[in-house]
């Protein structure tokens, strides 16, 4: 008798369990699904190289004061990160200032710009050098600058400097 009670207890406990577990019946067509979106903003981005080197400075090294254009192409470019058409422009904060003397600001040009630009003395108000559309996304598009620096006769020897700005806006 007490096997017999001993099967009615454990076939209850079974029962119980079974019923008190939830069954799931496994539905393969069941799915749940949600829109995804994001709003792309503009972006106007660009940068400089200075031979290869994004962001760094712009180093003309040793500079003679003979009165002749010094020349250096192919050491500066910029390069557009924008996902719209920009304007860019360029110019300087002034003339390269040294201790005592200075190089005037018409001894400092620009050219090129992959548009023909022809040499142009920098100015301090920004001028326009080139209007490049809207990039693919497989693409960084750059352009090239060219600088002539002209030191006059007798400039004392020393650092010259000033700030040269490359500006992108938003074309209209």
């Amino acid at each position: 008798m007490n096997m017999y009670k001993l099967f009615v207890t454990v076939a209850l406990v079974c029962i119980m369990a079974v019923g008190a577990s939830p069954s799931f019946a496994a539905d393969p067509t069941s799915s749940a699904t949600q829109t995804a979106s994001g709003n792309v903003t503009s972006l106007v981005a660009i940068t400089t190289l200075w031979n290869g080197n994004e962001g760094s400075d712009i180093d003309f090294g040793n500079l003679v004061a003979n009165n002749v254009a010094t020349t250096f192409s192919g050491n500066e470019t910029v390069k557009d990160y924008s996902n719209v058409p920009i304007a860019l422009s360029t110019y300087a904060s002034g003339a390269l200032s040294g201790s005592s003397e200075t190089i005037p600001l018409a001894n400092m040009l620009y050219s090129d710009y992959g548009n023909s630009v022809p040499d142009t003395a920098f100015t301090t108000t920004p001028s326009a050098v080139k209007t490049w559309d809207t990039p693919d996304q497989a693409s960084t598009p750059t352009t090239p600058v060219t600088y002539k620096i002209t030191v006059p006769w007798n400039t004392k020897p020393g650092t010259y400097t000033t700030t040269i700005y490359h500006v992108a806006q938003a074309a209209t």
